[in-house]
């Protein structure tokens, strides 16, 4: 009875008649089940931009029917006059697949009137760290988004850092140091307070490979140490225990692709490591 029914709208719809075509999707949306979610998503993609195609993409973001998933997909991919209409659907609805394929037109994304929904989007899907990540990229990141889009985006990222966790901003605060001077002016105030360790493992780490150079113990792989030394700062924050951060140490030095070759023993490392964490 009720295909029947979808079958008989679908039928009589003139896309040309506004008035009726927006009763048309009203009555398919009163029909559950997939065969009406499957019409609505078809009257979207055929709708010019306009009340037609924005009723019909409400109707879609109410149902929250995974099945119009594939069309509305399609929609995003070939119609982006129709962004501010889908981009909700694919937040309620779309899969990982879908939400990807809305990330690879970020930058697009941020020159268009689609702007505000593509950050909700992100807003609703990304965990805290992937969000924090994309919109310092974004923001600050080498690739270009208009300047209209900068407020925007730092009221974003502004949002993402003060409901992010601390791993969450702690690996945010490492994002911005990779990415740009004014990326990490910007995420700064948001960080967690330093400890001593956090604030000291950079200069070990730095000192360390300076000792080990100059009894050549080792020898880096040109234009490397700034790598290997914050591969070290993050393992000596990381370590459980002095003998792990030692092993842990070692492995790195070891392992690095910024070693090119390393002589130290397990002695020699433990008695400069020693030394030069004693130093302030």
């Amino acid at each position: 009875m009720e295909d029947l029914a979808i079958e008989e709208i679908v039928k009589n719809l003139n896309l040309a008649d506004t008035p009726r075509a927006v009763k048309a999707v009203e009555r398919l949306h009163e029909i559950k089940g997939k065969a009406a979610t499957i019409a609505i998503a078809e009257i979207l993609a055929a709708a010019p931009a306009g009340p037609v195609a924005a009723c019909a993409a409400a109707a879609l973001e109410r149902r929250r029917h995974k099945s119009c998933q594939d069309i509305v997909l399609k929609v995003y991919e070939k119609r982006p006059e129709l962004w501010e209409d889908v981009l909700p659907i694919l937040a309620a609805v779309g899969d990982e697949v879908a939400v990807n394929r809305v990330i690879k037109d970020s930058i697009q994304l941020m020159g268009s009137s689609a702007r505000l929904t593509a950050l909700e989007l992100f807003q609703d899907r990304l965990d805290k760290s992937g969000l924090c990540r994309l919109l310092i990229e974004l923001r600050f990141g080498k690739k270009t988004v208009p300047p209209a889009a900068y407020e925007d985006l730092s009221w974003a990222l502004e949002s993402a850092l003060k409901a992010a966790d601390d791993p969450a901003l702690a690996a945010a605060g490492a994002h911005a140091r990779q990415t740009s001077a004014a990326a990490i002016e910007f995420v700064q105030p948001y960080l967690p307070p330093q400890s001593e360790l956090e604030r000291e493992a950079p200069r070990v780490a730095r000192e360390l490979i300076a000792e080990l150079e100059a009894r050549e113990l080792i020898e880096l792989v040109p234009d490397s140490a700034d790598a290997l030394v914050e591969q070290l700062a993050r393992t000596m924050i990381e370590a459980s225990s002095p003998k792990a951060l030692l092993r842990d140490v070692e492995r790195i030095l070891i392992n690095s692709p910024s070693t090119e070759e390393f002589y130290a023993d397990s002695g020699d490392l433990r008695t400069i490591l020693t030394k030069v964490s004693q130093k302030r």
